[in-house]
């Protein structure tokens, strides 16, 4: 395995294994509702190309009362939260696909490029299958995810010197520990934010490094993880419901999540995966 001395991203181009897009409805579809948004999604599948079909079940465990504290257990309801299915590519150098639940759409990738290609996949889907859902129940919530991941591989003489501030600078969101130190560490901040006058932002970012011998006993893999996730809470209105408008809220969350990525980045990772961010959308 040839040695990485510098940290590099995990993709020619970008340093994003995987990106997911969200809508949450505050209720469940039902009878004709649901079966307007089964149609729609079998459609659009055929229009995009995403022939494998999957049923996807979500279960949500409830504590329906506390223990009594004389050793018998608490009682628990079992709620499932939404059945629907999933319709993914064929082709697994093109790793996408959605999914549909009675309570929630989302639209995912592991082949990303740049957010116009994803942009032009998401909104098909928004075009075809959101109004199905709007006509009936409103939007809770719109939340933008990415993961990245940036890689080092060194010989054993480096493995004793720190390298994790190749990549992540000290910031009001990153402890400068992380930045000097060996070993591996971890990092968890999230805030909420105004978006507009009426409503805010979720901004959740992890950090993970980790480090192991996975290719040979002299040669060192490190590894950082950036899990972002941003997201917007309601209320929308019918007007806020349209697709082409949600496709716009789902650009400017995008814009926040390079934000905040730069903040966290230094500036030579932030040249390496051609990272601009337009303040002016933000």
């Amino acid at each position: 395995m040839l040695l990485v001395e510098d940290f590099v991203p995990a993709h020619a181009a970008h340093s994003i294994d995987h990106v997911s897009a969200s809508v949450a409805f505050n209720g469940y579809l039902s009878g004709t509702d649901w079966l307007q948004v089964l149609l729609a999604a079998e459609s659009c599948a055929r229009e995009l190309d995403l022939p494998i079909y999957a049923d996807a079940i979500g279960a949500q465990v409830i504590p329906d009362s506390p223990s009594p504290g004389d050793g018998r257990p608490a009682a628990f309801n079992m709620s499932v939260s939404g059945i629907g299915g999933t319709f993914r590519s064929a082709d697994e150098s093109i790793p996408q696909g959605f999914q549909f639940t009675r309570s929630e759409l989302r639209v995912e990738t592991s082949a990303y490029v740049r957010w116009q290609g994803f942009a032009e996949f998401l909104n098909q889907i928004l075009t075809s299958v959101l109004p199905g859902y709007v006509d009936h129940i409103p939007i809770g919530q719109i939340r933008l995810e990415y993961r990245d991941r940036y890689i080092q591989r060194v010989g054993l003489e480096r493995a004793n010197l720190p390298a994790w501030g190749q990549v992540i600078k000290a910031s009001s969101f990153m402890p400068v520990f992380g930045t000097n130190r060996i070993e591996p560490w971890h990092s968890h901040v999230g805030w909420f934010e105004a978006h507009d006058e009426d409503r805010r932002r979720l901004v959740n970012l992890n950090v993970d490094t980790n480090e192991n011998f996975q290719y040979s006993p002299t040669e060192l893999e490190r590894t950082i993880f950036v899990h972002s996730l941003v997201g917007l809470q309601g209320p929308f209105t019918r007007e806020h419901t349209r697709s082409e408008l949600v496709s716009k809220e789902f650009f400017l969350l995008h814009e926040r999540s390079k934000s905040v990525l730069s903040s966290i980045l230094t500036e030579s990772m932030q040249k390496s995966i051609s990272l601009r961010v337009d303040e002016k959308l933000i």
